[in-house]
């Protein structure tokens, strides 16, 4: 790829192919930005759901009825299962860089930049097509963070029944004893 130096270099710009390449590149980080929008909905989801499911558990762990204390355990850790769960969804909404589209004004409306000619709308055109090339690799890179931490989060509420299925294979007196 060419540095803005060597961008300065270029005496002749084809625009139409760098009016294609904008165009192209702008669909490019449209779509990163389309995927944090499509993340950020589902994460959102998970969460409403995550919290009601853990507010229940722990709740209900407190009821005191005979019944429910020997599966303490397990509604103590699918409750907390979920809560690990909820805090890996916060911090997949935590804001993370993007590149945005477009360009500032002042980008344009410069002396010799707006009544430059065709070679300097090539050089500003081929500027613009750097400046997003590292936008859309900071979109991407942010996407990737936010997609581990919500695949944490579904792993956290895959692990919360397992407290119920580990307490069928532990005799009852155990789990009263042991575990209050």
């Amino acid at each position: 790829m060419l540095t803005k130096n060597q961008i300065n270099n270029i005496d002749n710009f084809n625009l139409s192919l760098l009016e294609e390449a904008i165009r192209q590149t702008e669909l490019r980080l449209k779509d990163a930005l389309l995927t944090k929008e499509d993340l950020d909905k589902k994460t959102f989801s998970l969460l409403s759901v995550y919290l009601t499911i853990c507010t229940g558990l722990f709740g209900i762990s407190k009821i005191p009825v005979k019944e429910i204390e020997s599966i303490f355990f397990s509604l103590t850790f699918s409750g907390f299962c979920f809560f690990v769960g909820i805090i890996f969804l916060i911090s997949s909404l935590r804001t993370n860089d993007y590149g945005t589209l477009g360009r500032y004004p002042d980008t344009w409306l410069q002396e010799g930049i707006i009544d430059g000619d065709d070679k300097i709308i090539g050089y500003v055109f081929a500027n613009i097509l750097i400046d997003y090339q590292e936008k859309i690799k900071i979109s991407d890179e942010s996407n990737s963070k936010k997609i581990k931490k919500i695949d944490w989060g579904l792993m956290m509420g895959i692990l919360a029944p397992f407290g119920f299925i580990i307490i069928l294979f532990i005799p009852h007196h155990i789990v009263t004893t042991s575990f209050l």
